[in-house]
C-alpha cells in the first residue's frame, strides 16, 4: 500500500501533529508514507524529538516554489504541480487545508483543519496581522486573495473517492459553508492531545499562563495589560520567537516602561519546562480569536488548570462553560478576579471541564482514522 501526505509548506505547530500520529497509525501496519511538499521546516530526527514519535516516512519536495510570496494562490499551484505524481498511490491524506484543483480521480481523505476557501472569501486570517506589513507587502497580499478568489470561484471541488474530516464541530461548519455539495461526507475527528497530569500545589500566590508563538495575533500585549490590572497573580506568558524579534521586544519595552513586576516572558522553553509551567499554573489564558481548534487548552484542563478563552471558534467546544469565555478581553480580569480565593468554584469547573475532555483523549483519535482508513482501503 502506497500512501502520500501532502501540505504545501510544514512546519512544527497543530497541523504537523496531526501528521505524525497519522504516520504513527500508518507505521503500525507497516505503511511508510511520502511527505509531499514544497518544504519541510523540521528533519525526521527533530520531528521525533519534537512529538516523542518514533516515526518513518520518506520526504519528497516539491520544485519550484515560485510564488511562495503569493500564499493562498500557491497553495492551488502546489495542487496542480503535484497531480501527476499523486495518481501513482494507492490513498492521498491531504492536510493543506484546502482540495480545489486536486486529481479527481485519487483515492483522497483530507484532515481540514480550518477551510482556506473560507478564510479567502468570508475571513481575515487568524495568523496574519495585515495592517504591520510594508505597503508592499499588503498589495501582494490583496492581489494573492482577489486571485485566490476566482479561482475558488470557478473550481470544481468534488472528488469521487473523498473521505473528508473536520477537527472541529466549528470548523465542519465552515467546510459546508463553502463546500455545500460536500456536506454528506464529513466527520470531526478532534485531532490527538497528549494529556499531562497536574503539578499544582497549595501556594501563596496564584498563577497563570498563555503558550503562543510571540506574535501580535497571539496578543501577549494585551495579556500584559490584563496583569498589569492584577498584581496579586503571577504570569507567565511562554511562546517561540526569532532572534531579535520585533513584537516580543515590544512587549519588553512595555513591562519595563510600565515597571510591571508579575509577568515574565519566556521564549523558546525547552518543551518539557514548557510543560512544567503550564502544570503548576491556576489558569490558562487564550486570547486568539476564532481558532479552529485549541490543543493548548485541552492539555490545560487535563492538568487541572482553568482556560479563560476567547467565546468563539472551535475553543467553545473544548471549554463549555460560558463564565470562562470572554468577548472583549477586558472582560479577563473581571472572570479572573471572580475566580481569586474562590476555591470551591474552581472545583467545580475543574470538575465538569475534565469530564468533557475524554473525547481529545490520544486512543480515541487512532481508533477513528483507522476506521476511516478501514472504510477508504487504506488498510
Amino acid at each position: 500500500m502506497t500512501v502520500a501526505i501532502i501540505q504545501d509548506v510544514i512546519s512544527k505547530g497543530g497541523r504537523l501533529a496531526v501528521i505524525v500520529e497519522m504516520i504513527s497509525i500508518l507505521n503500525k501496519y507497516n505503511i511508510v508514507p511520502d511527505i509531499i511538499s514544497f518544504k519541510l521546516n523540521l528533519s525526521k530526527d527533530a520531528i521525533r524529538k519534537e512529538y516523542n514519535k518514533e516515526i518513518e516516512f520518506n520526504y519528497k519536495q516539491v520544485k519550484p516554489n515560485l510564488l511562495i510570496k503569493f500564499p493562498e494562490v500557491n497553495k492551488v499551484l502546489f495542487h496542480i504541480l503535484i497531480n501527476k505524481k499523486l495518481k501513482f498511490y494507492d490513498a492521498v491524506i491531504n492536510s493543506n487545508n484546502t482540495f480545489d484543483y486536486l486529481n479527481k480521480n485519487i483515492n483522497l481523505i483530507s484532515y481540514i483543519h480550518y477551510p482556506r476557501k473560507d478564510r479567502v472569501f468570508h475571513k481575515k486570517s487568524i495568523h496574519q496581522n495585515a495592517s504591520e506589513n510594508s505597503i508592499l507587502a499588503r498589495v501582494v497580499l490583496k492581489i494573492d486573495k482577489l486571485i485566490a478568489k476566482f479561482l475558488y470561484s470557478i473550481s470544481n471541488s468534488i472528488i469521487k473517492n473523498h473521505f473528508i474530516i473536520a477537527n472541529s464541530e466549528f470548523t465542519k461548519a465552515a467546510i459546508i459553508r463553502v463546500y455545500k455539495k460536500v456536506i454528506n461526507s464529513i466527520e470531526v475527528i478532534y485531532p490527538s492531545v497528549e494529556f499531562f497530569d497536574s503539578k499544582q500545589t497549595k501556594r501563596k500566590k496564584l498563577t497563570a499562563c498563555s503558550i503562543g508563538r510571540f506574535h501580535s495575533s497571539k496578543r501577549q500585549l494585551e495579556q500584559i495589560k490584563i496583569a498589569q490590572q492584577l498584581p496579586e497573580i503571577e504570569f507567565s506568558f511562554i511562546g517561540f520567537a526569532e532572534k531579535n524579534d520585533s513584537y516580543l521586544k515590544k512587549c519588553i519595552n512595555y513591562i519595563n516602561e510600565n515597571k510591571i513586576g508579575n509577568v515574565s516572558l519566556l521564549s523558546n522553553l525547552p518543551y518539557s519546562e514548557l510543560i512544567e509551567i503550564l502544570q503548576s499554573s491556576s489558569f490558562f489564558i487564550h486570547t486568539m480569536i476564532n481558532e479552529p481548534f485549541g490543543i493548548v487548552a485541552v492539555q490545560a484542563i487535563s492538568a487541572g488548570v482553568v482556560p479563560i478563552i476567547h467565546n468563539s471558534g472551535g475553543q467553545t467546544e473544548i471549554v463549555p462553560i460560558k463564565d470562562l469565555r470572554y468577548n472583549k478581553l477586558v472582560e479577563v480580569q473581571y472572570i479572573l478576579k471572580k475566580l481569586l480565593n474562590n476555591n470551591q468554584l474552581i472545583e467545580e469547573y475543574q470538575k465538569e471541564l475534565q469530564s468533557n475532555i475524554n473525547k481529545y483523549k490520544p486512543n480515541n483519535f487512532e481508533n477513528f482514522f483507522t476506521e476511516i482508513l478501514n472504510k477508504t482501503g487504506v488498510l
